[in-house]
């Protein structure tokens, strides 16, 4: 701790981990010119939120699987970490679940018996301890 101007200062880094909730904090001071003084605080963390998906539109031919490959990242940029449940989606019919981990999607959609046309894709993460629930939407074109 750096002491400056009679208030003691600690740069702390909270793993990345954690997961939302309340915890307390408690900073104890002590010096042998002094009496010993303690400081509690409840800090809350909350989930982070999961950006939108940049994926916009997939052309796969007729008679063929299509491969949905991307990472999943946070509002701040950063790939989201841990393991998430994601539901895929096509045109409102669950196609898949899967467990993502450390952001990334990668996972063969059965589209061979589609017909030529434009279907949505829609993926969906669940919540969990570090993340909000996320939902995006992908036109998938088949030719």
């Amino acid at each position: 701790a750096n002491v400056s101007g009679g208030l003691a200062y600690v740069m702390y880094r909270l793993p990345e981990s954690i997961g939302c909730g309340n915890y307390t904090i408690t900073a104890a001071y002590r010096n042998s010119g002094y009496i010993q003084t303690d400081a509690t605080k409840v800090v809350e963390i909350l989930r982070s939120n999961v950006a939108k998906l940049t994926t916009t539109l997939i052309n796969t031919p007729k008679n063929h699987n299509t491969t949905l490959k991307m990472r999943i990242y946070d509002v701040n940029g950063g790939v989201i970490k841990g393991s998430i449940k994601c539901a895929i989606k096509i045109n409102n019919k669950t196609v898949e679940n899967t467990i993502v981990v450390d952001g990334l999607v990668n996972i063969q959609l059965n589209t061979e018996n589609l017909k030529v046309g434009n279907y949505m894709i829609t993926v969906k993460t669940g919540e969990n301890s570090l993340y909000n629930l996320m939902q995006s939407d992908i036109q998938l074109k088949i030719n």
